[in-house]
């Protein structure tokens, strides 16, 4: 509980479990870059009141709606001005590179697409192919 330093930086890692740093209240340093992170659960740096420095940069995040709180966090840090973060996009390519502090909420493509038109019912016999089209929007 007293830790206040901890550098997992170019260990391979893939995934953070949501609560991995919730018995950490002291740290004040998390240096997760350069692993293989693609997403981070909300809540998981929740209990770092601490926190002063978070590297997240030289990972492969996702920056999608799943994404989003991170987004927020980190600018709250950023408002807070007592923390530094560098946190950057790796997916979609239009954000590559992007800090995902800057991402807004509409880059974020929380819209579900709908569906404006439908395959049509078809009779097919044994041994034949058939082709189902249909097309999505992605504005509701």
């Amino acid at each position: 509980q007293s830790l206040e330093q901890l550098y997992l930086h170019f260990n391979g890692l893939e995934t953070l479990e949501p609560d991995m740093f919730s018995d950490l209240p002291n740290l004040e340093r998390l240096f997760l870059h350069n692993n293989r992170i693609t997403r981070i659960q909300p809540g998981t740096f929740s209990q770092l009141h601490s926190l002063k420095l978070l590297r997240l940069d030289s990972n492969t995040l996702v920056c999608d709606c799943d994404m989003m709180w991170l987004s927020e966090l980190l600018r709250r840090f950023a408002e807070q001005g007592n923390s530094q973060t560098v946190a950057t996009c790796e997916h979609p390519r239009r954000l590559q590179g992007r800090s995902i502090s800057t991402v807004t909420a509409e880059e974020f493509s929380c819209e579900k697409p709908r569906i404006v038109s439908e395959p049509k019912d078809v009779d097919v016999t044994t041994g034949n192919t058939v082709y189902f089209t249909c097309q999505a929007d992605r504005k509701s």
